[in-house]
């Protein structure tokens, strides 16, 4: 594949190794409830109901 044809699929590049860094020192330590409050909140993709069932995902209302 050639490297223009991703091109329209890359919106950012950024540098992550300062977050990985921070929230990579209290994970070590064992400090799992400190590190999960650095990372984003995770939302849910809204899956029709069809395609949950046909992924086995757990239905929106319950995740």
């Amino acid at each position: 594949m050639e490297s223009g044809a991703l091109a329209p699929w890359i919106v950012g590049i950024e540098d992550l190794r300062d977050f990985i860094r921070r929230t990579d020192a209290p994970r070590k330590s064992s400090a799992h409830d400190k590190a999960q409050r650095l990372l984003p909140v995770e939302k849910p993709y809204p899956l029709p109901e069809r395609i949950e069932r046909r992924i086995g995902a757990l239905p929106t209302g319950l995740r």
